[in-house]
């Protein structure tokens, strides 16, 4: 019976262990042939890199420069993206999307029928590095397409932004999903001309691509839409206001300071820090008192922003010492005196 046993786990032992060679050289295999691509990938790529920089830089194409097999496809798909990040000039540009519809359009559309997700987000990402507007249906086909992920949609965006599509804007309407710094990626690609549609759409648009919208406007810094801010600032509430008033600082015109007084006293520390920090924009001493009283408020970040308007208004820096110094609120002190020592070593 003992004999039995000892050979039955033997021969369990063999077959473990044939099995893990057998695992073995199937791995050093895999492994050896993926050197061997590897290899063969770099070489193409060393022999190509001059003669397709040569054609991007100047319009001369040589025969040499073939894509008839995957290996070379890719050679040439990985060269070109690198060129796309390093060269800007407009004529390489029409070059390079030129080359890459040509050699690579069939294969992308191809890539884009995929059943793997990754294999179409790289596609996407190419597309979009390479501008090919050949192949806008299909991007707007896979948009649309129910089972597209939102990821895959959001780069989609991202490219009919870069291609200046004005359907662009009634996707941006109906898809709520992205988030701020995915709205602000794609408003920020637009031209003026489509941006400003945008704008004209605003208040058909859902509170996402509202707060986008504004927050556009504030990084764009372009003061042709000081009015349209100021509309929003005195006939919204909430978050809109909010954002409208940050776009309004971020402009760095206030047309009209008067009317963000009554924040300083909002129930929102956002529209309280806020107004402080118009106040020292102004650099008007007429807000001093209000800066006083922001100075003393209970939230960390309405005070850092009143002590920080106040060193640039004229007589400021002497009323925070004093603060510093005398004041009976431990917090006002603490952060006067962080302020005045800000930089100091």
């Amino acid at each position: 019976m003992l004999k039995n046993e000892i050979f039955y786990i033997g021969m369990a032992t063999m077959v473990l262990i044939i099995l893990l060679l057998i695992l073995l050289g199937y791995l050093i295999i895999r492994k050896t042939l993926e050197i061997k691509k590897t290899r063969i990938l770099d070489k193409i790529k060393e022999d190509y890199q001059t003669i397709l920089f040569n054609y991007l830089n100047g319009g001369k194409l040589s025969r040499e420069l073939q894509t008839d097999t995957g290996v070379k496809k890719k050679a040439v798909e990985q060269l070109l993206g690198k060129f796309s990040e390093l060269l800007e000039e407009k004529q390489i540009d029409d070059r390079l999307t030129a080359f890459a519809e040509q050699h690579l359009g069939n294969l992308y559309k191809k890539r884009l029928r995929s059943r793997s997700w990754s294999i179409r987000m790289n596609t996407l990402s190419y597309i979009d590095d390479f501008r090919m507007k050949s192949l806008l249906p299909l991007i707007i086909e896979n948009l649309e397409s129910a089972s597209s992920s939102n990821e895959e949609k959001t780069l989609a965006l991202r490219i009919l932004a870069s291609f200046q599509e004005p359907k662009l804007i009634g996707y941006l309407n109906r898809f709520s999903f992205l988030s701020d710094s995915d709205y602000r990626n794609i408003l920020l690609r637009l031209d003026q001309k489509l941006f400003d549609l945008c704008v004209l759409n605003y208040h058909n648009g859902h509170e996402n691509m509202k707060y986008a919208i504004l927050d556009a406007i504030g990084l764009k810094k372009d003061l042709a839409y000081s009015s349209f801010l100021n509309h929003i600032f005195n006939s919204s509430q909430g978050e809109e206001k909010i954002r409208s008033m940050k776009a309004i600082v971020n402009l760095g015109y206030i047309k009209d300071p008067e009317q963000f007084i009554p924040l300083a006293e909002s129930g929102r520390w956002e529209e309280r820090m806020i107004a402080a920090r118009v106040f020292g924009i102004v650099r008007d001493s007429h807000f001093i008192p209000l800066l006083i009283g922001l100075l003393h408020d209970q939230n960390w970040w309405v005070r850092s922003e009143a002590a920080a308007s106040l060193l640039f208004i004229p007589g400021g820096r002497e009323i925070l010492s004093d603060i510093s110094k005398y004041d009976e609120d431990r917090f006002a002190r603490d952060m006067a005196w962080e302020w005045l020592h800000k930089g100091v070593i």
